[in-house]
């Protein structure tokens, strides 16, 4: 979490974010502990009611959606702009654009997945749809300013901001 812990704590005001792909709502329901409005996004039923249970077990409420990821991106384009956006270990080229598009002026994106080396660290699916190639999302938002970037152990991540 300490990636993003300075940013949460200078941020006045609403603040919302976005989990996309959040899964059992762990980000989501740390940014909902510190005052933010979440949306969750994740396709698995399992994912989204475990979410649910976290949070409501900690007195938090989280908007929790299963449906794809773009489809959530699209539904929050025309209402908000968003703060705050975490995508951890998915990957979906078609929503690059849309997580600009939702992103605020200001706003921080957050993004950490697998890479094509991922299969010399771990076994399991090695299909490369589902690994970014080496530097490819270093180059992925020409749009945002990055304010971190790193690639190491099969893993990439970055940090970056929206200028306004």
């Amino acid at each position: 979490m300490w990636a993003y812990e300075c940013f949460l704590a200078e941020r006045t005001g609403p603040r919302r974010a976005l989990d996309i792909a959040g899964g059992v709502g762990r980000h989501a329901v740390y940014l909902a502990e510190r005052g933010w409005d979440v949306t969750l996004n994740d396709i698995s039923e399992e994912a989204i009611a475990r979410a649910d249970s976290n949070a409501h077990s900690r007195g938090l409420s989280i908007d929790t959606r299963q449906e794809s990821a773009l489809q959530t991106l699209e539904s929050v384009r025309g209402n908000t702009c968003v703060d705050l956006i975490l995508v951890f270990f998915y990957l979906e080229r078609a929503v690059f654009t849309p997580l600009v598009e939702v992103l605020a002026p200001g706003g921080i994106l957050l993004v950490k997945t697998r890479t094509q080396d991922h299969a010399r660290f771990q076994e399991g699916n090695a299909h490369p749809e589902y690994f970014l190639r080496r530097s490819e999302l270093a180059a992925a938002f020409p749009a945002l300013r990055s304010l971190h970037y790193r690639e190491d152990g099969g893993l990439a991540e970055l940090v970056a901001t929206r200028n306004g």
